[in-house]
């Protein structure tokens, strides 16, 4: 796992980029990523993850306002994603971790969907498009929360690779793709035959 003196490293070196960076979210271990303005609601129905169909519809997409919030009522789960993109090199992978302060409020920022796979951002190895992380997040809690854009949202905890990968994640998976980069709905499994 990386320390915050090893993420600047890799931050000088290439292998991480963060746009716009702000050393102030940088911690002993992690780095803080704060919200984006934009979440996808699920509109609710029945879904075949296996189907293959485009669920676009499925997903209302909203946009919040400067100087709004977006009200998280308990048992509600939206996506929004961070307001910072990422890039990670070949030689790293990431987890996005919640932050306590809001887990302790019932708020969780990932379903099981934690790993960001090394060669996220990068279509190629001598090439970075830091682009923005989808979040699951969901309350489980009593209380209706808040959600601010910019506000602290999750942590990115670094941890290098024993050997750099030759499968970066945006040369093959599927929302690496260009055409899939500002996605927020999820993409489903074609049929297996």
């Amino acid at each position: 796992m990386y320390s915050n003196i090893d993420i600047m490293r890799a931050i000088r070196s290439g292998d991480l980029v963060v746009e716009p960076f702000n050393k102030s979210l940088l911690k002993p271990s992690a780095i803080f990523m704060r919200l984006d303005n934009k979440f996808a609601i699920p509109l609710g129905g029945e879904i075949d993850p296996t189907s293959g169909e485009d669920i676009d519809d499925m997903y209302e997409v909203i946009e919040i306002g400067k100087g709004e919030k977006y009200t998280l009522k308990p048992g509600d789960f939206i996506l929004g994603r961070t307001y910072e993109k990422i890039a990670i090199s070949n030689k790293l992978a990431m987890f996005v971790e919640g932050r306590s302060t809001l887990a302790r409020l019932g708020i969780s920022v990932t379903q099981t969907a934690m790993l960001i796979e090394s060669g996220h951002g990068f279509p190629s190895k001598y090439e970075a498009r830091p682009r923005k992380i989808v979040l699951e997040i969901a309350n489980v809690g009593p209380f209706d929360v808040y959600l601010t854009p910019k506000m602290k949202i999750a942590k990115g905890v670094l941890l290098e690779t024993k050997t750099p990968t030759d499968m970066p994640y945006d040369s093959y998976g599927r929302y690496g793709k260009k055409k899939h980069i500002e996605r927020l709905a999820p993409i489903l499994d074609k049929p297996v035959k």
